[in-house]
Order: C-alpha cells, then structure tokens, then sequence
C-alpha cells in the first residue's frame, strides 16, 4: 500500500535474494516470473479504543482489535503476466498498463487533500476528517485546491476521470461512520509531504503556474509541529527531534521557525532555494496563525 512501483521492487528484493541462495535460481525467476505493479486503496483508520468498544456493543462479543473499513474498494493490477492470470475483473478488479497513473491519481488527490484536512482541520479543532470536510470553507478550499493545482499536476489522459475520481473521493470523506482521525493522517510529514504535495508543487511550477493553494498545507504542517512543540505533545515523525528543537528554538517566532523548516533539504530539496514558493508558505504561516472558525473561509 503506498509503495510506487511495489513490482519492481519485490523483483529487485526477490533476485537479489535468489541470487545470494542460487545464481541459477535468480535467472530462472528473471525470465520465468513477472511482479505485477500493483495499487490498493480503502480507507481503513487505525483501531482505537472506541471502535473496540464499538464492535463490542455492535456484535455482543469482544474483539481485542477489530478492523474498520470503508466500503468502497479499489486494486488495480498491472496487466503483466508470465501466463495465464486469474479473471478477477469479474469480481471488480482494474487491470491496466499504467498503474503509475492510478498511484499518482491517489497519491495526489486522495492522499494530498488527506494531509491537507489533517493540518488545516487540526488548526480549526476538528478531530476527524468527517469533522472536517463538513466544515463548509475547508469542503470549498479542497475543492479549488482539486480544481486549480492538483489536477493539472496529474498526465492520466485516457486513463481515468480525475475530476469524477475527486467527486468520489470527497463524497467518501462525507461518511460520518468512518471516524478517521486527523491525528492519524498528520503522522510523519515529513515523509508523507514530499510525495502528497510537494511533487505536485514542482510539477505545478513546471507548467508556468503558480501553486499557491498547496502552500497552504505546508503552512498548517509548519504551525502544527509548532504546537506540539508549545503543548509538549509527541511528535510522530521520523525528523521529530530536529522539528521539536527547531520550534523550541524559534518558540514564539513562527517566521524563524518557518523558514527555519523551510530549509530542510532532507524534506523540500531543492525547493530550500525556491524563494517565491518559501515566501508564499511564510505569508500564510502568518494568515493561519490567526485562523479560527469565523474566518476559515479568508484562505
């Protein structure tokens, strides 16, 4: 799940596996075996302690961790066989030649404006991505963000109806019985944001665009690890010490912590030197800072 080009890399992991085992072994897996790319995506939040006691009451027994699922499905599944392969698009299954078109759709869309609801929603107090997309100027500022950058950021042509795909996706996040925490999204962005919005930002730049709106989550990102920082909550993220000392630091300067962030190759690359798109991140660090319910829509 989540993992680009997850064929190529199970062949990679297998051969050189093989290859360590029996040179022979890892040839013949070369030329006999195929590692479809493949694609799955289905809402599914982590289990908690109030959806054990949800299933406790709902079925009358106790189950230590249940699994909630959305009920929308989608795998989608390279169309690289070494054979005959099984017809499970009968039973609903997309196979395709370019999955690569479908990961970045998800990736995008659903991911990206996942990440955008967790930091911006948090900011307004929401708990929930229900929470927040019934907030009526969050549901608008997605739907421009769709519609405006991420988009036209996404070559699918032929392949999928990206702004059909975006109905559908908002419409799954209208489902009040799925309690997705934003708390959960908002884990390890600097590993999540790279791939979610920033790519989309750089492909957004290549057209001659700019890509204000996405500087938007980048922003809400920067003033929660404040937050965590001034409320000596955890961070969960795999730069979380270097995030944390930098707030401390910067403690009451949400400018210096911003472009302090900013600067982080390991999480923007090249955009470290990009000063229209710092800039922009910086101007709305300041306009979120002050965002609350009643002027949530200014954005």
């Amino acid at each position: 799940d989540n993992l680009a080009d997850n064929g190529k890399k199970l062949a990679k992991a297998v051969l050189q596996f093989a290859e360590k085992i029996q040179p022979e072994l890892a040839h013949w897996i070369e030329q006999n075996i195929a590692f479809p790319c493949t694609m799955v995506d289905s809402i599914t939040p982590a289990t908690d302690e109030a959806l054990i006691s949800l299933a406790a009451d709902k079925l009358g027994v106790e189950d230590a961790w249940p699994i909630q699922r959305e009920g929308f499905t989608q795998w989608v599944v390279e169309d690289k066989f070494s054979g005959p392969r099984p017809a499970w698009e009968k039973v609903g299954v997309t196979f395709t030649d370019d999955v690569a078109a479908f990961e970045n759709a998800k990736l995008r869309i659903l991911n990206g404006t996942h990440s955008t609801l967790a930091y911006t929603g948090i900011l307004l107090g929401k708990e929930t991505v229900y929470e927040a997309i019934s907030d009526s100027a969050l549901e608008a500022f997605i739907g421009r963000l769709l519609s405006d950058e991420i988009i036209p950021s996404i070559n699918a042509e032929g392949v999928m109806d990206l702004p059909a795909y975006a109905e559908d996706i908002l419409n799954r996040y209208k489902n009040r019985h799925i309690r997705h925490l934003l708390a959960q999204i908002a884990w390890d962005g600097s590993q999540k944001l790279p791939f979610r919005v920033l790519n989309t930002v750089r492909d957004i730049l290549k057209l001659g665009q700019q890509a204000k709106l996405l500087c938007v989550p980048i922003a809400a990102w920067i003033l929660f690890i404040a937050k965590r920082a001034s409320d000596q909550e955890e961070l969960v993220d795999p730069l979380a010490e270097t995030l944390i000392g930098l707030a401390n630091q910067h403690q009451g300067d949400l400018a210096a912590l911003g472009a302090a962030v900013l600067n982080l190759p390991q999480v923007f690359a090249e955009l470290t030197a990009n000063k229209w798109f710092k800039d922009t991140v910086l101007e709305y660090v300041k306009v979120l800072s002050s965002i609350n319910g009643d002027n949530a829509a200014d954005v």
